[in-house]
């Protein structure tokens, strides 16, 4: 053969060597990628897994350290038929054997887990929030053959179960962690809401690789994304206190029959809220089995209503800062019990009897709407205005609670006569009760009013934040709010009421009572049956400890304040003086 054809078949024989390998590698490629596709990938996941770190929500704590909301690790189980049954093709592990271990530990039927593994679903679950105790006994579990062999399918995604170990103690105040529209945990309401991006963990990822018995194998190629745990907040309620109001609110709504109740404490000195508690509340464990969503709401926040008397507070207020009067000057010498403002529109007190002459200090013990109409008119409508500006009405207090709300504050320069009497005694202007006790809270604090505060602390292992007490606005100068402070001192001590509970007369208080009309179905006139109730009251002493306001919404039979909520204060604060060291007058 002569050295060209030699060379040709050469080469057409290395030809043909090199297609046909190419040819069995496309054909081991086919059968891979596309025959057995799914059984290499069984192979690939029971050899590579990556899982997401879950970690932990941040807890909120009361003022002492104790936990209201906590969170512990727990872990949905996940099958995943693929690897079930390629352990099964390869008589490591049967069905059988697979049911009767997983449904011993978790405490499950077989019959129920059968059911699922026979199901359409490649990855199925078959149990939600186990411990990391059941967890770990599923991991643990080994086949019939081989004792150094794991069982194969199971999986676990972590996740975490919030707990309130308090069940409905301040529940208003913490909210509760819910299901957004992904069904991922979100918190709701409240501390939980307001706070959730501060209190939600951050995920972290981690991939590894492990053997065929399914023990991992240490390696450095993949690098873990650590999950980092949710900032903590610790709050400034009084645990101790808000059980006691608790329970005062709730007695008081069932023995008046009640749509709702309210109170709030505040510290005047630092605008810490001590307490608040609204009822109907609701367990934050069990928040789904609430059908009436309104219970949700936390009254002393979200819903600001038209609170009546208490209103005087701030017309008494403008007017002795302004040297217009003082607690001793007349405002009027008689009336009828009823005056004409416009053709047809009147302003009358709530018994429309005469009466004869009253000076300012009157006026409020009396809570005579002609009076303070009579005084605000003195103020002018600009002037009175900007003080119930001052005072904090028209803004939310931004005290770190979901769903705060407030109300319009119609601008002085539109007021007209019949907005000027209403805003004097309290009506056609609205707030919550947090933004009422805020504004308070200037008399007895010296004209200062400082920035209503919730949480006092916000942590996490790298950081701490400390919120500090600041003043938020001077609506009169120290010396009127003394003046106004003594005055609803000499109003407390006037009381009808006060008189039931004796004790009282051992301690400086000053307080101020609200009855207010309820607007009616059709929002344009005020119901003939309908009312609202408040009482705000406070230690007047020099050091005030508390400023404390009780609401009750639509009392039946009681159409006056001095008939219900007045007492319910005085019992409420007969409970709490001693808690929170109210000091008795030395005689």
């Amino acid at each position: 053969m002569n050295p060209e054809k030699k060379s040709f078949w050469r080469i057409k024989i290395v030809n043909y060597i090199f297609i046909s390998i190419v040819a069995i590698v496309v054909i081991f490629l086919f059968r891979w990628q596309i025959l057995e596709y799914d059984r290499y990938r069984v192979l690939a996941n029971q050899r590579v897994k990556d899982s997401k770190l879950a970690s932990l929500r941040g807890s909120i704590l009361a003022n002492d350290g104790s936990p209201l909301a906590y969170s512990v690790p727990v872990y949905d189980v996940y099958v995943y038929i693929p690897e079930i049954e390629y352990a099964e093709e390869l008589y490591r592990q049967t069905r059988d054997e697979f049911t009767a271990k997983v449904s011993s530990v978790m405490d499950i039927e077989e019959e129920y887990l059968r059911e699922r593994l026979n199901s359409d679903i490649v990855y199925t679950n078959v149990g939600k929030k186990i411990s990391v105790e059941k967890k770990e006994e599923l991991e643990k579990l080994v086949t019939d053959k081989n004792s150094e062999r794991k069982i194969e399918g199971l999986h676990f995604e972590a996740s975490e179960k919030r707990f309130y170990p308090d069940d409905s103690l301040a529940s208003h105040i913490i909210g509760f962690v819910g299901k957004n529209s992904l069904g991922e945990n979100v918190g709701r309401n409240g501390i939980e809401g307001y706070w959730n991006g501060d209190l939600a963990w951050k995920k972290g990822f981690i991939i590894e690789e492990t053997d065929s018995f399914g023990n991992q194998i240490l390696t450095g190629e993949y690098e873990p994304i650590f999950p980092k745990v949710g900032r903590s907040i610790r709050l400034t309620i009084d645990r101790g206190l808000q059980e006691i109001v608790e329970r005062k609110i709730e007695e008081g709504v069932k023995r008046w029959n009640a749509v709702s109740g309210t109170v709030l404490i505040i510290d005047p000195r630092t605008g810490a809220v001590t307490a608040i508690a609204n009822f109907p509340d609701y367990d934050p464990n069990k928040y789904w089995e609430i059908e009436d969503f309104s219970i949700f709401k936390n009254k002393a926040v979200s819903d600001a209503y038209e609170f009546g008397s208490v209103g005087k507070c701030f017309t008494a207020s403008a007017a002795i800062d302004l040297g217009i009067v003082t607690p001793g000057t007349e405002i009027f010498d008689h009336h009828e019990g009823c005056i004409d403002l416009t053709d047809d529109k009147q302003v009358c007190t709530a018994n429309k009897e005469a009466t004869g002459p009253m000076d300012l200090t009157d006026v409020l013990a009396y809570s005579d709407n002609i009076g303070a109409y009579y005084t605000a008119d003195k103020i002018k409508g600009e002037n009175l205005y900007n003080y119930l500006k001052a005072f904090g009405m028209g803004y939310k207090t931004n005290v770190g609670l979901a769903e705060e709300s407030t109300s319009f504050l119609k601008d002085g320069k539109d007021w007209n006569i019949a907005d000027l009497a209403a805003y004097s005694y309290g009506q056609g202007y609205s707030a919550t009760p947090l933004q009422i006790v805020s504004a308070i809270s200037a008399i007895p604090n010296k004209g200062k009013r400082m920035q209503p505060y919730i949480v006092s602390k916000i942590y996490d292992e790298e950081k701490v934040i400390e919120i500090e007490p600041q003043v938020i606005s001077e609506p009169m100068s120290k010396e009127s709010a003394m003046t106004v402070n003594e005055m609803l001192t000499e109003v407390f001590s006037r009381n009808g009421s006060k008189w039931e509970f004796k004790e009282l007369n051992n301690y400086k208080l000053a307080g101020k009572s609200g009855t207010a009309s309820v607007l009616d179905e059709t929002g344009l006139s005020y119901a003939e049956d309908k009312v609202n109730v408040t009482f705000v009251g406070w230690d007047s002493s020099d050091n005030p400890k508390f400023v404390m306001l009780i609401k009750l919404e639509e009392p039946e039979g009681a159409p006056y304040s001095v008939q219900s909520v007045q007492p319910l204060w005085m019992e409420t604060f007969l409970e709490i003086k001693d808690y929170i060291g109210v000091v008795p007058i030395v005689n």
